[in-house]
């Protein structure tokens, strides 16, 4: 009889950022499922074509949205996309959006070659969506003259 000889991998919680080198496939601190370099790498062959595809057609509609705005004598395009302020709207977005895919790029490649995450681009994602959903939300305030979630 052969025994067959289960060598232990480098696993992480996303959880809590638990790292070890183990058979376990659960965290010993939180109880959450144990992720193998693979399985991270995966995710960030994942993140990379997500980031990818959001940086690639919202850049592409930021500059759509500044030809509308910046081209001289350009009055009735601004006005048939509904006036300088949605035009400007739609920039800011399309930015924003932009930004987050380039976010997710640099989170995805950096997973790919290392196996791991990195906690500071996890916080710029982060930082990115607050400002974001606060921006949109005083945005609304400042055009709207009022608040959406009241």
């Amino acid at each position: 009889m052969v025994q067959e000889i289960i060598k232990p991998k480098y696993r992480t919680c996303f959880t809590c950022n638990y790292e070890t080198e183990t058979i376990d496939r659960k965290c010993p601190h939180c109880g959450k499922r144990l992720l193998t370099q693979t399985e991270i790498r995966l995710r960030g062959v994942i993140l990379v074509i997500c980031g990818a595809s959001l940086a690639f057609i919202l850049g592409n509609l930021a500059v759509w949205a500044l030809g509308v705005l910046f081209v001289p004598n350009n009055s009735e395009a601004i006005s048939q996309h509904g006036g300088i302020v949605t035009v400007t709207v739609l920039l800011i977005v399309f930015s924003f959006i932009f930004l987050l895919g380039l976010a997710f790029l640099a989170a995805g490649i950096w997973q790919v070659l290392f196996g791991r995450r990195n906690l500071k681009i996890v916080f710029i994602i982060s930082l990115l969506l607050f400002i974001f959903i606060l921006g949109g939300q005083l945005l609304t305030i400042l055009l709207l003259g009022k608040d959406l979630f009241a």
